[in-house]
This record gives structure tokens, sequence and C-alpha cells, in this order.
């Protein structure tokens, strides 16, 4: 690459390594140090970048582009040829100044991303993830060079700005596979990692930051195994909220596994063990889980606002607000589903706005489904497809399936609505794969109710029987729960009826409606929210007033 045997060009410039060792030998012994040090930039660097790794000033920066060996970019930053970087790089090599100059180079780049998140509240706005993106190659070497050095004091107080980096990107799969390799590496190289309590604590910040963005991405299927290593480091360092950062982790995944009571129990266990212990954060994101749970299998709703409101007014108070914003969006959930659609809709609308500030791709996904919903649910039909294909798409490039799966059994509803029965057919059968994918049945026994209302309009009696065989027994045997239920128990008994099965149609009904009324009682002695809650939703209102109208029937 650096040598040619044209004739035509001087023997001095036949091989370009000699041209370079000249040019090289024409530098000053301090700006040959400058640039080998330099070397290890992959990206475009800053004057502050190249003062924290060389110590050289303006003036000598000025001199080293003077002589070609470096060139300004369009932003006012310095980048070396890689032709010149590679022949830097050889000096350096051969310096005996190279390990500390790595060792700035990395410290450097670590705590810069630690300290601007710190400073931006855990933040990243577009124009911080914008320079992050510029030099993240040389973030992705410091990592690598902290790893082999053994850095953990620059490691551990970069964790959480990598993850944060990750997760704002929209990069999911990247974020754990990074962190993944982080931490098979320690294993790897250390024997064992107990022995050496600072890596100890980097493993399990590695562990748990892995769980959160697995969580986020709902594939929690290996984040209880990780959760039960981190948890049994931290109570070896002693460090009790290490070990609820990772339990708290831990709950979050066994809902995402669909294993609500034995999340609810472990949850509610860990509040009682906190006790008057001075852990806001925790508390908050921990109160925030619990209201996730009630919110996705149904029950004591009203237990579950209370815990969202608790996790979103701790988090306003710690100023924390792209968690609160977090929580607003759940909060937001469990109003939906209780009929408080105006109030639902307020906080998605307000919750747009701040992600379309701070862009988070994961967060704008569920905005976008959360006010899809909720304009399903008041009949505004085109303002829900928006909002929902929106969000799926989202959903696609961040391989969030089981996003996928609620949108496209929101896309169902609407495209059934509309009477576009091939289109609801293929969302449907989409939910279908995605959960079976998943190995998680939530939402089947909704699109299967779907599937046989598609069959029946288009005129398909066996195959309408065959998905209503799927549906019901689940709907029966109560094992279908969450925002959705109501939905599914609607459908079904409004096709049995059809079918001439009343009978049948009216077995599930009371199902449905008894289902209904055991969440109404949870709400307390607010009449007025359990009123909202049985006739805002229109599944609701089917319900109550198909069983109204069946008893007032037999009453005559």
């Amino acid at each position: 690459m650096l040598t040619t045997d044209q004739p035509n060009v001087p023997p001095r410039q036949r091989d370009l390594r000699q041209l370079l060792a000249y040019s090289w030998g024409q530098l000053s012994p301090n700006e040959q140090l400058i640039l080998a040090q330099l070397s290890l930039f992959r990206q475009p660097f800053t004057t502050a970048g190249a003062q924290a790794i060389t110590g050289a000033g303006l003036v000598q920066m000025a001199a080293l582009v003077a002589r070609f060996w470096l060139r300004r970019t369009a932003d006012g930053r310095y980048q070396t040829h890689e032709l010149l970087r590679h022949f830097a790089r050889e000096q350096l090599a051969q310096s005996p100044t190279q390990p500390a100059a790595e060792s700035r180079y990395i410290r450097y780049h670590l705590n810069h991303i630690a300290q601007q998140q710190v400073r931006a509240g855990h933040l990243l706005g577009k124009e911080m993830l914008a320079e992050w993106t510029h030099f993240w190659a040389d973030v992705e070497q410091a990592w690598a060079g902290a790893l082999r050095r053994q850095m953990w004091a620059e490691l551990e107080g970069a964790i959480a700005a990598v993850s944060a980096f990750y997760l704002h990107k929209g990069l999911l799969a990247d974020g754990i596979h990074f962190l993944a390799q982080a931490a098979e590496q320690m294993h790897a190289h250390l024997h064992p990692p107990a022995a050496d309590p600072a890596a100890q604590r980097v493993l399990v910040r590695l562990l748990i930051e892995q769980a959160h963005l697995r969580n986020i991405q709902v594939q929690s299927q290996p984040v209880p195994a990780l959760m039960a290593q981190a948890v049994a480091w931290a109570t070896a360092l002693g460090d009790l909220p290490l070990q609820w950062s990772a339990q708290v982790k831990w709950v979050r995944a066994l809902n995402c596994l669909g294993q609500a009571a034995e999340a609810r129990q472990k949850g509610e266990a860990i509040l009682a063990e906190m006790g008057t212990a001075v852990v806001p954060h925790l508390k908050a994101e921990l109160w925030n889980s619990l209201g996730i749970i009630y919110l996705d299998h149904g029950g004591a709703l009203g237990q579950g606002e209370r815990y969202l409101r608790q996790s979103m007014e701790q988090y306003e108070a710690l100023e924390i607000a792209h968690e609160a914003a977090r929580v607003r969006h759940n909060l937001a959930l469990i109003l939906a589903h209780m009929g408080r659609l105006p109030q639902a809709q307020r906080l998605f609308q307000t919750n747009l706005a701040w992600w379309r500030a701070y862009p988070t791709p994961s967060r704008m996904g569920s905005t976008r489904e959360g006010l899809g919903y909720v304009y399903l649910q008041w009949g505004r039909l085109g303002a829900a497809a928006s909002h929902l294909q929106a969000a799926k798409q989202l959903y696609e490039q961040l391989e969030d399936w089981d996003g996928v799966a609620y949108t496209s059994l929101y896309l169902g509803q609407v495209a059934g609505r509309q009477g576009a029965w091939a289109a609801a057919e293929r969302y449907y059968r989409t939910t279908v794969r995605l959960r079976q994918k998943l190995n998680h049945p939530r939402l089947l026994p909704q699109s299967w109710a779907g599937l046989a209302e598609v069959a029946w309009r288009q005129g398909h009696t066996a195959e309408a029987h065959r998905h209503l065989a799927q549906a019901v027994p689940a709907l029966l045997a109560e094992a279908i729960e969450g925002e959705d239920m109501a939905q599914a128990y609607a459908v079904v008994a409004r096709l049995l009826r059809e079918m001439g099965d009343e009978a049948g149609a009216e077995w599930v009904r009371q199902v449905g409606w008894r289902r209904l009324q055991e969440q109404a009682a949870a709400l307390g002695e607010d009449t007025t929210a359990r009123e909202t809650f049985l006739t805002a939703v229109p599944s609701h209102r089917w319900l109550a007033e198909a069983v109204t109208g069946v008893e007032s029937k037999s009453k005559k």
C-alpha cells in the first residue's frame, strides 16, 4: 500500500514509507510525540481532546496543520489522513510513552461521556446524541482498552452512558450485545470474578444495564438468571442498593415473561425490605414496575394508578425528567384502560412533544401506540391508524417484536371496524405469529377472536368456528388478562349470538361481565370511577349493555 514501482516517480517518492519517514524527520521531537499520540484517535477530534491526550495547545496544532500532517474539518475538528495516522501509530508503538498515552485516551473518552450524561440529567438530547455518534468509534476503542487494562473505575462510570447511547439511538440489540460481550470478556479473564471487588461491581452493573435493555425490548428470557447472579455478587459486596437494583430488573422481567403473580409478590417484598431506606430512585423504579403489573394483568387498577403516581412524583422531585416521562406513559395507559380517555390523551400528547425534543425511538414508538389506542376507543379510526402505523414502523426498526404484536392487534381492530377484512386478517396473523415466536400466550385469544370475526364476515364459516375454538377456552378459563380482555369477550359473544348459539354467547358474556365487575369493584368507593370504567371503553360498554339487555328480557 505504501510503495510503487512506476518509473516516472522519483526514487525518493517510490516508497511512501520513505517519504513519510523523511517528512516525519522534519518535525521536532515534540511534534513527533504529539502526532504519535494523536494517532490513537479513530475519528475527527476536538482541541480539548487533543490537549487531554497530548498536552498540545492551539499553536502546536496549527503548526501541524501547516505541515499538512493534520487538517481541519468543516465543524472545526482535527483529522489525520488514514495513511498518516497508520504511520504515526507505528511510531507510537515504538515509544515508551504509549502506555501512558493510551491510559489518557481511555480516561478522556469514558469520563467524558459519563460526566456529560450526569450533567444532562441522564437525558441525551439531539445535539449530545449527534456529538456522541460522531466519536463513538473512539468510545468503543477506549472501552476495549479499559477492559484490557482492567480500568474498573472508568468502566463503571461509563456503563450507564453506554447503555443510554444505544437506547436513544434505537440500537437495543447492539447495546445488549455490547454489554454482554464485555461481561463475557471479564468472565474469561478473571478467575474467579469475585476475587476483585472493583471488577465484581463492574460485572454487576454490566448485567443490570443489559437486563434494562432486554426488558425494554421485551427479550427478557435470560434476565432472571442474569439477575440471580447479579444479586449474589452484590450480596457478596454488601451493597444493598445494588442488590435492589438487580431485583427490580428481575421483577420487570418476570412480568414481561407473563409470571405476574410471582413478579407482584417479589416486588411487594422488595418494597417492604426497602422500608425507610433513602433510595428514592430505586423506589420510584419499583413503584413503576408494580404499576405496570397491575396494568398488564388487570385486578386492582386503582392500586396500579397509585403506584404510578407515586413513581412519577418521585422522579419529578428528583428532577429526572425522562424517567418521569416514562412513568407518565404507563399512567396514561392505565387511565385509558379505566376509561379516562381525555386524561390519557393529554398525558400521551405531553410525552409526544417530549420525545420529539429528546429522541428515543422505543419511547416514541410506545407513545404513538398509546395515542393510537386512545383514538381507537374513541372511534377516530384515521388518527388511530396513523399513530399505530408510525409506532409499528419504529418497533420494526428496533426489532421490538412485542411492540409490533401489540400495534398489529390494534391495527387489526381498526381495519375490522373499517370493513377492510383482508388487512385485518393480515394484522391479526402477524400478532399470532409474533406471540408464538416469543413463546408468550398473551394476545393470542384476542387475535384468534379477531380472526374468527374476519372469517365470519367473509363467509368462511368453518374457519370462523375453528378460530373460536382456539379463543373460547382461554376466555372461559379466565386465562386472558390486561387491557384487551373485554374486547375479546365482546367479539366472541357477538359472533356466537350471530351464529345462533345464544347459550354460548350468554355464557361468554356473563364471564366477561363478571370479570369487568371485579375490576370495577377494585376501584373502591369511587362510583364515578367505576361508572367511567364500565361505560367509556366501547368493549366494556357493549358487555354491560348486552348483559343488562338479557337480564331485562328474562324479567319480562
